[in-house]
């Protein structure tokens, strides 16, 4: 086996391989990891040895998110005591000790790229399968930068919250020393480093997220409903009969019910009313959406439920959208819906049209003050077109149904594929100048997916080390 003098990084730090005491070897055309402590701090391995085991190796968790513990990162060390000339060559051998990994024994005589042992060090094989299969490892290959192995590395940057029209502002997942509140700046040309504010300005920027949602013409109104003897009214027009405000007889709950009006036009307007029905340890909540205009209220029942935002076209047709609902914290896949309404007050189902159990319109927000996403007035591109993301599971398993990813929808409803789809745990968010930007798909890692630009930050960038 050979050291190479191809370069070689650990979380994008460069191996000094002249005069690294243990060396990066290459055997068989594949890349070695020296197994020290300082690489396997600074991958986030741990190791075990025990007698009769031998050598354990797994991926150890970082400390816990949302503490002061985790503010700090151990910086990495390299042991330079020695000095060589590349390329050189050296002999070692197969370990004939017991391994496992991630909890499964390996049978190192019958491995085609087994692990070996140099200078009383065991080194590990950097294959596919145990870098990324078994150790949940990142690596990567470019011409420039040579092979960087990638691991260990805590998720620093939490949620996009607010963007303006130079940066993104983002809630961090760790605690800083100063305390919770301060945002982390990031430009959007997602060149230079990311920006640690201070409490002052991030409050600035909280209140500008309030101001924000203040201003948000499309959530609709609150429209006073009456519950009478025979049934609920709106303006003195019966909405729904008395059996229909109900439970079952034998149900322990307690029903309310709440209006929302959403304007459409000068003599139209959407009425959703809530119904909750309170139980003793939950909450479920049914909705009923009509046409209102001059006195009259057509019942669309192709919506049955609130919606969080009502969004118009400029053909004169509108989004209907509804954020997830949630009951014992699991989110409700069927309530994140969308539908057309045309200018004559057709209602298009776009769950049951692309035959999708879950239709997400990205860029509605969240209704809470305090959490969830800020969501502009109109997430709409200047051409008219919304950002959704559609989920893998059908509405009917029978009938044909769109690949899942996520799409830009005109107001045709023609489906545009941006992008396949992102792990569930990424953030997806619209900016003010209708950028779809996703955060998380890998770690620290954000995606203009509009223009294509990505950038990746490791945490010791974003944190203090020691």
């Amino acid at each position: 086996m050979s050291v190479t003098d191809d370069p070689v990084r650990i979380n994008g730090q460069l191996i000094d391989n002249v005069h690294s005491k243990y060396p990066f070897i290459t055997y068989g055309g594949i890349t070695y990891l020296p197994l020290t402590w300082d690489h396997a701090i600074a991958l986030g391995l741990g190791l075990g040895w025990d007698a009769d085991t031998g050598l354990q190796i797994d991926s150890a968790s970082p400390p816990a998110y949302g503490t002061s513990a985790a503010w700090t990162k151990p910086a990495f060390k390299q042991d330079l005591s020695a000095s060589r000339v590349l390329p050189a060559s050296y002999t070692a051998v197969k370990s004939a000790y017991p391994i496992s990994i991630a909890g499964t024994s390996i049978d190192n005589s019958r491995e085609e790229y087994p692990f070996l042992e140099l200078q009383g060090i065991t080194y590990m094989p950097l294959t596919w399968s145990v870098v990324n299969d078994q150790l949940k490892l990142t690596i990567y290959w470019d011409p420039e930068n040579g092979l960087n192995v990638i691991g260990g590395q805590r998720q620093v940057l939490g949620n996009i919250v607010f963007d303006d029209a130079n940066d993104l502002y983002i809630s961090p997942s760790v605690m800083p020393p100063a305390g919770p509140g301060n945002l982390v700046k990031v430009s959007k040309s997602l060149s230079g480093e990311p920006v640690w504010m201070n409490q002052e300005e991030s409050q600035k920027i909280q209140e500008q997220i309030k101001r924000t949602r203040l201003a948000d013409p499309y959530r609709g109104t609150a429209a006073e409903v009456e519950e009478r003897e025979d049934g609920l009214y709106y303006k003195g027009l019966k909405l729904l009969e008395k059996t229909e405000m109900v439970e079952p007889s034998g149900v322990s709950s307690k029903v309310e019910f709440s209006g929302t009006l959403f304007q459409l036009n000068n003599n139209r307007s959407l009425l959703a009313v809530q119904k909750r029905t309170v139980f003793t340890s939950a909450s479920l909540r049914t909705g009923y959406v009509y046409i209102y205009s001059d006195g009259n209220a057509i019942p669309l029942g192709e919506f049955p439920q609130v919606p969080d935002k009502v969004i118009p076209n400029k053909d004169g047709s509108f989004w209907i959208a509804s954020d997830i609902q949630f009951v014992h914290g699991h989110g409700l896949l069927d309530t994140l819906r969308l539908a057309h309404l045309n200018a004559d007050g057709e209602l298009k189902s776009m769950n049951r049209e692309w035959n999708k159990l879950s239709v997400k319109m990205l860029g509605i927000g969240s209704r809470s003050f305090d959490f969830g996403e800020i969501g502009y007035a109109n997430p709409q591109t200047e051409e008219g077109r919304i950002f959704v993301q559609l989920t893998p599971y059908p509405l009917d398993g029978e009938r044909p149904t769109i690949e899942a990813g996520l799409y830009a929808v005109d107001s045709a409803q023609n489906l545009t594929l941006l992008s396949e789809p992102v792990p569930e745990s990424a953030q997806l968010y619209v900016s003010s100048d209708k950028q779809l930007y996703s955060l998380g798909e890998r770690v620290n890692t954000l995606r203009n997916i509009s223009t294509g630009e990505a950038a990746m930050w490791y945490d010791c960038e974003l944190l203090e080390t020691e």
